[in-house]
């Protein structure tokens, strides 16, 4: 039997969400605080590469990089209550990742880079002035 996901019931349209990928939810997370802050601001999602070690929180909503080299990311422009997310690919050289210190991370600990040629999906968010961070490992 499928599920009705009109708006009409918030209980039935709960369970749709349970069925939506990670980036599917987090594009309506997006869409959502974009729409409740009315700041003004375009609400576009953008994505851009990242070409240093630096990941700026104005330039874009979602980041990407292939590592060439071991490297340490720093963070500009925080912004409260933006979300970021930043994809990382690893290559055969199994490099290493190192975050800004103070992120809070799920299970408590920053994660270990997935080695080989594989992806990890990072996501960041800042409330009450707390860099907080979940992760999804070894895509491919």
């Amino acid at each position: 039997m499928p599920i009705d996901c009109s708006t009409d019931n918030l209980a039935l349209l709960a369970k749709c969400f349970k069925c939506m990928s990670p980036s599917t939810l987090l594009e309506i997370q997006t869409y959502l605080l974009c729409q409740i802050a009315s700041s003004g601001v375009g609400c576009t999602n953008t994505s851009a590469i990242i070409s240093g070690t630096d990941i700026d929180w104005d330039v874009a909503d979602y980041r990407y990089k292939t590592l060439s080299a071991n490297t340490v990311f720093t963070f500009s422009n925080v912004t409260e209550a933006e979300t970021i997310t930043v994809i990382v690919t690893n290559t055969v050289g199994n490099f290493t990742v190192t975050w800004p210190a103070g992120i809070r991370w799920t299970g408590g600990f920053a994660p270990v880079m997935s080695i080989g040629v594989r992806s990890d999906m990072y996501t960041f968010v800042m409330i009450n002035g707390i860099v907080w961070a979940s992760y999804v490992q070894n895509l491919t």
